[in-house]
């Protein structure tokens, strides 16, 4: 699914966005891109920044340090 677009209903689950008329809903998700990771694939290393802001739009995620 890497590569695909968001769909505004699917956009309208998450609070950050209900506020939001369906058009905007539509345009936002033009810019967004839907990412799949595999099970056990690290998303971010601890101390690594980003610009991205990341959604769950299903699944599971495991925070987890070296340290346990």
């Amino acid at each position: 699914m890497t590569g695909t677009r968001p769909t505004p209903e699917v956009l309208q689950h998450f609070q950050r966005f209900q506020r939001l008329s369906t058009a905007q809903r539509e345009a936002l998700a033009r810019q967004l891109e839907v990412s799949t990771a595999a099970p056990g694939q690290c998303l971010l290393e601890l101390g690594s920044t980003t610009d991205n802001t990341l959604y769950l739009l299903e699944g599971k995620v495991e925070l987890r340090a070296e340290d346990g």
